[in-house]
């Protein structure tokens, strides 16, 4: 079976026109590579990666870049080469998205062509067990860069909400809630008019009393980090009866708990965007950092004002976008019905292009609930 690769791999290399093309020669690369660990076994093939005997992920990058500089040059989309009787596999079309995400090219190329690959992705398509996990690592690799194509892809392409899954009307403790429902499960809903003009308008006008300090973000280990992109303030309880008075009404709308009415205003500078990421903690953090309420389960957010352009709110692996509307109150969870971390909570802010992005941010702790996480582990079993 060596003997058979070697000769296909001499015939290969002898045939300048097969190797020349970089379709083909990245096929070529990946059934070579493939082959010898199917037939040499792993071993084999790991001395022989380490030996630079075969085609490493490097020589992938370098030939997927080779096709996107050829794409790019004379503006051929993925149509134009599968017309040539090329066909590009899911598990192909990952490998080359991710390798596109690590050219060196300005950040429209990577959006345009790892969104051109990606959306070549299929699920239907019966695999081996060895393409299984050979398209799990590619995809576990590149979530990260589909994430933010699917982001930026979102952000630019809507004006209105997206992602409606129904329409509820109900009588709350003394007013009608308007709730779209955008996820199940995880849950995300939005809250029509949570705050009606009188009391937007008074909610600016208390925030003009209190001044801004930089920006924060809580990293992995429990430690802030100071950020670019926004302003904050925090208001805990008693340092503002205007807010603590909405953050209870939030707690009601909401059937959540939240820690002694605490409640942070977000204000986004011009270009301000919080990129895609995640709010809820792992077990590792909540013992390194000592949560004591428990994971972060929850949070609901208001937009306080409008934005000319720019400034919504997406969940790319939910295909969801909020746009910014004044007194609006979207509540997302970070878990799924189980209690369970939700890798497909990820969320960010969009860029504001014109105008300023105001929201305020209440947190919800698991530990403070008593029937959104059934206990303190937060990965699954």
């Amino acid at each position: 079976m060596v003997k058979d690769l070697q000769a296909f791999d001499s015939f290969l290399r002898d045939d300048t026109e097969y190797l020349e093309d970089p379709i083909t020669r990245f096929k070529y690369i990946r059934t070579l590579s493939k082959d010898i660990k199917k037939n040499c076994g792993s071993t084999t093939y790991d001395r022989l990666l380490k030996k630079n005997l075969l085609p490493n992920e490097d020589e992938h990058r370098r030939v997927a870049g080779v096709l996107i500089e050829m794409m790019e040059g004379y503006n051929l989309t993925l149509e134009h080469l599968l017309h040539q009787g090329h066909t590009f596999d899911h598990v192909e079309s990952i490998i080359i998205s991710e390798a596109v995400n690590h050219l060196d090219v300005p950040d429209d190329i990577k959006f345009k062509y790892g969104k051109m690959f990606l959306d070549n992705v299929y699920e239907d398509q019966d695999l081996s067990e060895e393409e299984e996990n050979e398209f799990d690592r590619a995809y576990d690799n590149n979530m990260g860069f589909f994430d933010e194509v699917e982001f930026k892809r979102l952000c630019v392409e809507h004006e209105s909400t997206i992602g409606t899954k129904r329409c509820v009307l109900q009588y709350g403790l003394y007013e009608y809630i308007h709730l779209e429902v955008l996820s199940e499960d995880p849950w995300v809903a939005l809250h029509h008019n949570f705050l009606t003009e009188s009391e937007l308008e008074n909610a600016n006008a208390e925030i003009e009393n209190f001044e801004f300090d930089e920006g924060t973000t809580m990293e992995e280990g429990g430690d802030t980090e100071t950020v670019e992109f926004r302003d904050q303030i925090n208001f805990d309880e008693g340092d503002s009866p205007f807010f603590d008075n909405i953050n209870a009404r939030i707690d009601r709308a909401c059937n959540v708990v939240g820690k002694d009415l605490s409640m942070e205003i977000y204000k986004y500078r011009l270009g301000g965007a919080h990129m895609p990421h995640m709010d809820f903690y792992t077990d590792e953090h909540i013992l390194k950092a000592g949560e004591d309420e428990g994971n972060r389960v929850a949070i609901t957010m208001i937009f306080l004002r409008q934005t000319k352009r720019g400034g919504g709110f997406a969940m790319p692996r939910l295909g969801i976008y909020i746009a910014p509307t004044p007194g609006a109150m979207l509540i997302w969870r970070n878990v799924d019905n189980r209690g369970w971390n939700s890798q497909e909570s990820v969320h960010g802010g969009c860029p504001v292009y014109q105008g300023v992005k105001m929201i305020a941010i209440t947190e919800y702790n698991a530990l403070l609930q008593n029937d959104v996480c059934p206990a303190k582990m937060t990965t699954k079993p």
